[in-house]
């Protein structure tokens, strides 16, 4: 392995630990623990997925704060989650202005009674196409035999973006000691939107988004956080065509219409200026242009 990227994701990981250090919060926390930044472990394991190389940054108490991954050639990519990982997301953007969000999560928590149920029908109106007018690609409904929890999913699992309802209380009461079980809350529900894109204009707009505005990743994603939240999302920005799609999608075009073309031409008794002065005429009229 590369060893002078294996120093560069060392030396990247401290600049991450000490620009979070700078966290109003995480500083708070530090100083309630006691803790030093020179208490938090830097330990290389093995990758996952197509990384073979990780630097996971352990906090004393042996949780994982967040994760560096790489390969020999490859750019650094950093992987955070729990409650701590809107002020690493903070210290990110203030490290490095410039750079790209492969995946983002954001939940919005629950603790009513019928809250499960709730969510889960506003998610089927969605899937029926009561709330947009279409209907959703799938949905599965999953039950884990181990915690009896149950999870809802609204959305193709391999789209940009779906959503994701489970029972948390179940799931945080299976991994709990015994003695912490009864302070987790009975009707804990947790809705989830996945934004995975693919195109770098989205990719970095997840990058100096804030977590409600990732509820803006699809249109049913927006419409769910606005029924429950109550609040206005904009929609991710689109991607604009590249260049070579539209050549391609003109090409695609001709051939299709070739016979339509042929006929308006002998329409305007062989004359291509005429047939042009026509085309643009009706573009107009149709409000097309």
């Amino acid at each position: 392995m590369d060893g002078n990227t294996t120093a560069m994701a060392h030396r990247f990981a401290r600049l991450l630990l000490q620009t979070l250090s700078d966290d109003a919060e995480f500083s708070s926390d530090l100083d309630s623990y006691g803790w030093r930044l020179d208490d938090f472990e830097l330990k290389e394991e093995r990758g996952f997925n197509h990384y073979r190389c990780a630097l996971v940054c352990y906090t004393p108490l042996r949780v994982a704060l967040f994760r560096v991954l790489w390969n020999e050639l490859s750019s650094l990519h950093v992987i955070s989650s729990g409650k701590r990982s809107p002020a690493i997301s903070d210290a990110l953007r203030r490290l490095c202005p410039v750079h790209f969000v492969t995946r983002a999560d954001s939940a919005l928590d629950f603790d009513r009674p019928g809250d499960w149920d709730r969510l889960v029908k506003l998610s089927e109106a969605c899937r029926e196409g009561q709330l947009l007018g279409r209907r959703m690609s799938s949905t599965l409904i999953l039950q884990d035999e181990q915690t009896a929890g149950k999870t809802y999913y609204l959305g193709s699992l391999k789209s940009a973006a779906f959503l994701r309802i489970y029972d948390k209380t179940r799931e945080q009461r299976a991994k709990a000691p015994k003695h912490l079980r009864a302070g987790i809350p009975d009707d804990w529900t947790r809705a989830e939107v996945v934004a995975r894109p693919t195109d770098k204009e989205r990719r970095l707009y997840l990058a100096h988004c804030s977590p409600c505005d990732v509820w803006g990743a699809s249109p049913v994603t927006q419409e769910i956080y606005k029924a429950v939240e109550g609040g206005e999302l904009g929609l991710m920005p689109k991607v604009a065509p590249r260049t070579e799609d539209f050549n391609r999608a003109y090409w695609t075009m001709l051939q299709q219409y070739k016979k339509t073309y042929e006929w308006l031409l002998k329409q305007c008794g062989g004359d291509v200026g005429l047939l042009g002065d026509r085309i643009y005429s009706d573009l107009l009229s149709a409000g097309l242009l």
